[in-house]
């Protein structure tokens, strides 16, 4: 299989049926789709289930990221460039607090400190405790078991600030609360009603915004597109990954709908190659013109791979797993350099081996 204009040789793919099937605007097989509707309620029905429990309102200021689909949207950039403008601009003491998907399960509150090239690691059995149960240092091919990979690459990027991996973010930001911080953000709690927020951000990627309109499993949506309109802010990401003709249809029909919603319209801009541990940063053209392999498994692997289209890099072998699915240690045996994202380099177990990743930033998409 080849991915129209990349330089690859060969294509590997491990990727579920039902996600290949949600990469496209067409959706499942027509002849699964009565089945996979009738599953669809089921996702309604636990939404309806957690809209009519009682809500939390924090006692600090609470900012939400999250999408209205299954898949990428880029939240994780957002959640970065939002803690590190508290955190520097504001000079505010930022904790982030996610529910840590793909981590070992916990039945409490997991903390993460940077501490000298490694993770500390904090767990509470309550946001009552003052001090943690248990303490310990992890490399990074380690913690992200913990934590999560997109936890572990938030305090990856920001050493300064702390993240918290609890399933439960009511009884998480009780616990931010004791302990003094002046800002909480919550990744991925788009869905979390039982938590009140300040700020309420929805991300849409411009790439698939909505796949075929259906509920999750027979479409890409997590729940109705009426919920939009719980959405204080829309961020409109991967702008600039689509032809300006499907953009400017996008705007129109965001515009017509939601006209009271504040828009942000970005771009995920690289900005450098680095290494695991390592304070050494490659310009994005680092790798133009030389032959290497490309691992990725990420929630929208396509955004990565247009990104290293532009650099006319002579990609041999393009890996692509399922989403938060570590290096194979196999893939590491080969003798050209693996090319990589962020959050997957997190889960290299051999630090020594030739894997960069390339670092990427928000930027605002600008309008002819």
């Amino acid at each position: 299989m080849k991915l129209p204009g990349l330089f690859c040789n060969d294509v590997i793919m491990k990727k579920s049926i039902i996600e290949t099937y949600l990469c496209n605007e067409q959706g499942p097989p027509q002849i699964l789709q009565p089945l996979l509707k009738g599953l669809s309620y089921f996702q309604r029905w636990g939404m309806w289930v957690r809209s009519k429990r009682a809500v939390y309102t924090p006692k600090i200021y609470t900012v939400s990221f999250g999408g209205i689909t299954v898949g990428g949207v880029g939240k994780t950039p957002a959640v970065i460039e939002r803690a590190e403008q508290e955190q520097k601009d504001n000079r505010k003491n930022v904790c982030i607090i996610s529910r840590g998907y793909g981590a070992e399960k916990f039945k409490g509150i997991v903390e993460g400190v940077f501490n000298e090239g490694k993770v500390g690691i904090r767990k509470y059995n309550s946001e009552k405790n003052d001090l943690p149960q248990k303490e310990t240092i992890l490399p990074w091919n380690r913690a992200y078991k913990v934590l999560g990979d997109e936890l572990s690459l938030i305090l990856y990027r920001l050493h300064d600030i702390h993240v918290v991996k609890d399933p439960n973010r009511v009884r998480a930001v009780k616990w931010a609360e004791r302990k003094g911080f002046d800002i909480v953000i919550l990744d991925d709690a788009y869905q979390y009603l039982m938590l009140g927020r300040n700020e309420n951000i929805l991300l849409i990627s411009a790439l698939n915004p909505w796949g075929n309109g259906l509920i999750f499993p027979a479409g890409i949506l997590r729940e109705p597109l009426s919920a939009i309109h719980r959405a204080t802010e829309i961020w409109i990401t991967h702008c600039d990954q689509i032809p300006k003709e499907g953009l400017e249809k996008l705007k129109r029909f965001l515009k017509d709908m939601y006209p009271e919603k504040k828009m942000r319209w970005v771009y995920h801009k690289p900005l450098y190659w680095t290494k695991i541990n390592s304070s050494s940063q490659f310009p994005v053209d680092y790798f133009r013109g030389k032959d290497v392999d490309v691992f990725c498994a990420i929630g929208s692997p396509k955004s990565f791979l247009n990104i290293l289209e532009q650099q006319q890099i002579n990609i041999k072998n393009t890996y692509i797993y399922r989403d938060h699915t570590p290096i194979p240690s196999r893939i590491l045996k080969g003798e050209r350099v693996i090319l990589t994202t962020e959050k997957n380099l997190l889960t290299l177990e051999e630090e020594q081996a030739e894997v960069y990743a390339l670092c990427i930033g928000l930027s605002d998409y600008l309008w002819d």
